[in-house]
């Protein structure tokens, strides 16, 4: 008996199927708890010193609210107080953080 295993093209489509999966819990956790991640990032806002454990889900709303906003200091100012692991961890928070640094270089922030 032989056993085929999947081309390529295949293991694309199920990965790209996964992660449209995997972005959509995540929007949907994020709408659910939107009033308790809010408080959440504001202490982050507020807090002098480095974010030791940040919660994913409350830097990623609250950039997402930043950048909406046009305040991009936010961003920047949370950023520094991230964990270097954290932020190489989450493409998304290296988004935001980069997109607010090139604004914030061109004097588009408020």
């Amino acid at each position: 008996m032989r056993i085929t295993l999947p081309d390529a093209d295949y293991k694309l489509r199920l990965i790209s199927e996964l992660a449209r999966t995997s972005i959509k819990l995540r929007d949907d956790f994020i709408r659910k708890n939107r009033e308790k991640l809010r408080p959440l990032f504001g202490d982050y806002i507020t807090s002098p010193g480095p974010i030791h454990r940040p919660a994913y889900h409350a830097v990623l709303l609250g950039f997402q609210e930043a950048w909406l906003r046009g305040n991009y200091q936010t961003i920047l100012a949370v950023g520094e107080k991230l964990p270097t692991e954290f932020v190489e961890h989450y493409p998304e928070i290296r988004a935001f953080l980069g997109g607010a640094l090139n604004l914030a270089k061109l004097g588009k922030n408020s």
